[in-house]
């Protein structure tokens, strides 16, 4: 075996050829009755692989634009670059397939392309793992290697680019390496450099001039010396697989039992050396030849993606490429593929295009706008194009057409532009959006932040989106729940002044920063700068207290809580297309669940007291939204819109108005936004800066989370770590055991603003909303984590990007100190009904921006 072997890398040999002429009939029976001893069993195992996986999926064929026609989303065909490393190697040089490909590629040559198409490592060494050698094998290997491989001349030195590494065995310890049988090596080679042209040349100078030929000759001669090389690893790798009960390898299969010619000729003529039986595992033989046997170890790899999506004027220098090299199809493809492009920006709320079970051929939106989107045109389909029958918007007949320089493909021959849906988002304001999460996110150390702007009119969204930096993979807006805290005192002064309990002037004693909850023993705390002394139902609101809001609350009795909180939306699942059938959608709770039949949920020392001030309750953003939008415009619960329009080779269709039912009066709304103008003026609010024309009317949260809640820092932790490992996460178990834990900080926040805006003299306003979950920075209030970040939104959404900002302070004695430009006088403000019981001496310069968290005494 160490010896010089005297071959020849022609294709056929001359002593092979004599042996074929004489012994032709004998060897054409016996390949006949191998074939029929396979059976259907042994023939399906050998058809050709299907590439059924690589088939052309039809993309999404619809635009999105945003309100004013920017392009946020496309579908572009093209070819996608595939390959078979396995097949490729067997027959081609690696230097030539891949200095070709470069070539013609150019800069979209992807920067590892040898490692995708050798499986190097950064060095270029490949590790073969299923061989195994011992040491006396690895001596036989390392003496092949140095008197030159497979050479036919004397003298040639090693044959390079193959090594040997030694196996390390787990643990480090004596008893770990004493426990080892001995040791074993592994073999290493370097694809680019044994299989190089320069190397086959130099140890057989007589090879074919045809570089096809040659590379396929070197490749088989290589490969029937490691197969004898190899052949104890081989035979060992198979006894421990026939040991264990598992089934053969895919390179072997069972022997059937011989049978009619088979029977007469066993024992006469040798079996072929492709077929010969493993004298290990009687019951196995090879299936493939020596030469795809060994490559198969070499390069396991059967597919690897060289581009994801070709440039069409790049396809013709490809192919020419690939047929002046003979390259095969199995080799290397072009597969007919889309891509799903965004050219404003890869927004979280368009969500994401696939494959659904029932439609393998077809990508549609799987969640997100673009989901929302493909709903709008089948609705369009179904009411327009054709009534009834068809669940999406259908293609029948595709052309190849040119529009805006963009290769399209299209339907009813038409050659145009593929259907647009008009979405409500407005590009430049979701760019200004995503930049101030960013902002929040760096400043603060946020585990989520959540933001959107909300025409109030019309109830479009102009933009939403999110950070989610531990990647949970929800769509947060809808499947992320929360407790609000004191944005939820909204809803709660909403109902108490529809249903006639309270009026704005209304007087409450609000103690001291204690206070106790009628008819039991539970107290209830204030946050920093809490108000104290008796106040009007506007401030309680405005300064966020808690003991004015739970005095308030406790004029809607449980049954009226439940109704008209389901009115509102809460507690149900959100109706929304923005999600796909099978994502979870929370409906969320008001008030604690009963733990037992025997508790009241809704007992007056626990929900009842604690819904008042937005705690013991779970909602998400677009519910909470909703309803805010609903409380503090014109009393109609009207659902979000994000798709306004589509237009088709039918016309343009605009999407019906958003519309809902009334849940409270207008009159209600009304006097709602002017107590948040409070708010913004001297209450949890008053230190926002914001542009002089812009009028603000705001309402504040930061909650305390309790015992039972979690912080989303060590719960996105647990789950990176889980990914480390490679372990299954169970999100609930991860719950359980990290509810009440804070990390070092000892506390965790969900800070939040809702902010009405518009412009003085002018009636058009718009609603923001944004929220960030567990803020680790000095700061928690939610004025300060999310105040700044909404007034540049609401500016933004209104027109204003550049406008000097003020400052208003009040100061301790009652007049206002003034940063920037002059600020009027209380007494100019605009006319309120509880104007007489306002008293602006009561207020002070600290953040009135009451934690609507609660606090048993017990529990202090």
């Amino acid at each position: 075996m160490n010896g010089w072997r005297t071959r020849s890398f022609l294709p056929v040999r001359p002593v092979g050829a004599f042996a074929l002429i004489t012994l032709g009939l004998v060897g054409v029976g016996a390949k006949v009755v191998a074939t029929q001893e396979l059976g259907a069993e042994g023939r399906e195992k050998r058809a050709p692989i299907r590439l059924s996986a690589l088939d052309y999926a039809e993309p999404p064929l619809y635009e999105l634009v945003d309100r004013d026609g920017v392009e946020i989303a496309r579908s572009v065909r093209g070819q996608a670059l595939e390959a078979s490393p396995f097949h490729l190697w067997l027959v081609h040089t690696p230097e030539r397939i891949l200095g070709g490909l470069r070539a013609v590629l150019g800069d979209e040559a992807p920067d590892e392309l040898e490692r995708r198409l050798l499986g190097t490592d950064e060095d270029g060494w490949c590790t073969v793992a299923e061989w195994r050698l011992t040491p006396d094998e690895a001596r036989d290997v390392v003496a092949w290697v140095e008197s030159g491989g497979p050479s036919n001349q004397p003298g040639v030195g090693p044959l390079p680019g193959v090594d040997l590494a030694p196996i390390v065995p787990e643990g480090d310890d004596e008893s770990t390496r004493a426990a080892a049988s001995g040791p074993m090596f592994r073999l290493r080679w370097r694809p680019a450099e044994l299989l190089a042209e320069a190397t086959r040349q130099r140890l057989d100078p007589n090879l074919l001039d045809d570089k096809h030929v040659s590379a396929s000759a070197w490749t088989r001669a290589l490969s029937e010396d490691l197969y004898d090389l190899l052949g104890g690893a081989r035979e060992r790798h198979l006894a421990e697989l026939a040991n264990a009960g598992s089934p053969p390898p895919e390179d072997f299969e069972e022997v059937p039992p011989p049978s009619g010619l088979g029977k007469l000729l066993e024992g006469v003529i040798e079996a072929p050396p492709s077929w010969r039986v493993s004298a290990a595992v009687p019951g196995w033989q090879l299936a493939t030849s020596k030469r795809e046997w060994v490559m198969s170890g070499l390069v396991p790899a059967r597919h690897a993606k060289i581009c994801a999506l070709l440039p069409v004027e790049l396809v013709d220098g490809v192919r020419a490429f690939l047929a002046e090299e003979h390259v095969g199809g199995y080799q290397i493809w072009l597969r007919p593929t889309s891509e799903r492009t965004y050219p404003a920006g890869r927004f979280a709320v368009l969500g994401r295009i696939g494959w659904q079970e029932d439609d393998p051929k077809q990508r549609h939106g799987l969640w997100g706008v673009e989901r929302a989107a493909e709903v709008a045109l089948a609705r369009i389909g179904d009411g327009v194009d054709r009534p009834g029958g068809r669940d999406r918007f259908e293609r029948d007949v595709l052309v190849r057409a040119r529009a805006d320089g963009q290769e399209y493909y299209r339907d009813h021959g038409t050659g145009g532009a593929p259907p647009r849906v008009v979405t409500t988002l407005d590009t430049r304001l979701q760019t200004r959006v995503a930049r101030v999460l960013e902002d929040i996110e760096r400043e603060h150390g946020t585990s989520l932040g959540m933001a959107i702007v909300v025409d109030l009119d019309t109830r479009d969204v102009l933009a939403l989106d999110w950070r989610d930096p531990y990647e949970f993979g929800l769509f947060m807006p809808v499947q992320h729940q929360y407790t609000p805290g004191s944005t939820f005192k909204i809803v709660t002064m909403g109902l108490a002044l529809d249903l006639g309990r309270v009026t704005p002037d209304q007087v409450f004693d609000v103690g001291y920063g204690r206070f106790n909850v009628p008819g039991t023993s539970r107290w209830v705390g204030e946050a920093e700068g809490f108000a104290t002394g008796r106040i009007t139902a506007a401030e309680c609101l405005a300064r966020s207290s808690n003991a004015g809001m739970i005095q308030i609350g406790l004029g809607v009795t449980p049954e009226e809580w439940r109704e008209r909180t389901r009115e509102l939306g809460y507690g149900v699942p959100i109706a929304t297309d923005l999600l796909g059938p099978n994502m979870a959608n929370p409906a969320g709770i008001i008030g604690e669940r009963a733990a037992s039949k025997y508790d009241k949920p809704w007992a007056r020392h626990r929900s009842h007291a604690s819904v008042c001030f937005g705690d013991s309750m779970s909602l998400n953003f677009l519910q909470h939204t909703t309803a805010l939008c609903a409380l503090v415009h014109d009393g109609e619960l009207r659902p979000l819109r994000f798709v306004e329009a589509a237009c088709t080779d039918a016309g343009i269709y605009e999407l019906p108005p958003s519309e809902g039912p009334r849940v409270v009066r207008p009159s209600t709304c009304r006097t709602l936004v002017e107590m948040m103008r409070l708010g913004a003026e001297a209450g949890t609010g008053k230190t926002l800066e914001r542009p002089d024309e812009l009028v603000l009317a705001t309402k504040t949260g930061t909650y305390e989370k309790l015992a039972g809640d979690v912080d989303h820092h060590l719960l996105g932790r647990d789950l990176a770590a889980a990914r480390r490992a490679g372990e299954e996460w169970d999100g609930g178990d991860a719950h359980r055991r990290l509810r009440g834990q804070w990390g070092e900080r000892g506390k965790a926040h969900t800070s939040s603003i809702v902010v009405v805006g518009w412009l003085e003299g002018t009636d058009h306003r718009v609603l923001v909303h944004v929220l960030a979950d567990d803020p680790q920075g000095s700061e928690h209030f939610g004025s300060r984590v999310t105040g700044s970040g909404a007034v540049e939104l609401v500016a933004s959404a209104l027109g204003i990007d550049e406008a000097s900002h003020r400052l208003e302070v009040l100061a301790i004695d009652g007049a206002p100190r003034v940063v920037g430009v002059d600020v009027p006088e209380l007494g100019d403000l605009p006319e309120r009904p509880w104007e007489a019981d306002f008293d602006a001496s009561e207020y002070d310069e600290l953040e009135y921006d009451a934690a609507p968290y609660v606090h048993d005494e017990e529990a202090r």
